[in-house]
């Protein structure tokens, strides 16, 4: 409780302010579900996807061999979405070697910090043609 007294013109104000606490209680973000490591091949549509939960709601960012993800506009294979209020989803349309990498989805709040990380592994594309001797 906070009083607060004012005087002016020889008038005297006085106002007494209460400060509730936070009632949401404050939770470090942590995993429902995880993803883990993939074989893939070239060409193959993928998903990582976890479930994350925190208060207040984490923020999502996804990285590739340690370096951001970034949303990009126009034509591209990878794309970033939330699906309702958990569900994180790193989708791959096309697969390509490029994409041989080490994934992580880290999710932050005031709370804390939780970290998944697995490796993609892409083998190339096989051929069907078989040499006759």
């Amino acid at each position: 409780m906070v009083l607060l007294q004012c005087t002016h013109n020889c008038l005297t104000t006085a106002f007494i302010f209460s400060v509730a606490d936070n009632p949401t209680e404050q939770r470090a973000p942590e995993f429902i579900k995880k993803f883990s490591d993939l074989d893939v091949n070239v060409g193959d549509r993928i998903r990582l996807r976890c479930k994350i939960k925190g208060q207040p709601q984490p923020r999502v960012s996804w990285y590739k061999d340690g370096k951001r993800i970034m949303k990009i506009f126009g034509i591209y294979f990878i794309s970033i979405e939330k699906i309702g209020n958990r569900d994180y989803v790193l989708t791959f349309d096309y697969v390509t070697l490029d994409d041989d990498a080490e994934y992580s989805v880290v999710a932050r709040n005031i709370a804390g910090e939780v970290k998944c990380t697995s490796q993609l592994i892409v083998e190339p594309e096989t051929s069907d043609f078989r040499e006759l001797l």
